[in-house]
């Protein structure tokens, strides 16, 4: 991951990881330091990801930030 933020002259702290795994991609993704969505396991049938992105984005850039 780090290796693809350099050469995208990004940080990781400005890039979304999102998973499905907290104790594989949670954790990869903090030692990156970057932010992480984890999602539910899901059927496939009954896969919602998309739209629980949309909603958890939706409600992140709207709630005002602390500090």
């Amino acid at each position: 991951m780090l290796y693809l933020t350099a050469e995208l002259g990004i940080s990781p702290a400005e890039c979304l990881f999102i998973g499905d795994r907290p104790e594989l991609d949670g954790v990869c993704a903090e030692r990156a330091g970057m932010p992480c969505l984890i999602v539910d396991k899901q059927p496939f049938d009954q896969f919602t990801f998309y739209k629980q992105l949309e909603n958890q984005l939706v409600a992140t850039l709207t709630t005002p930030a602390h500090g």
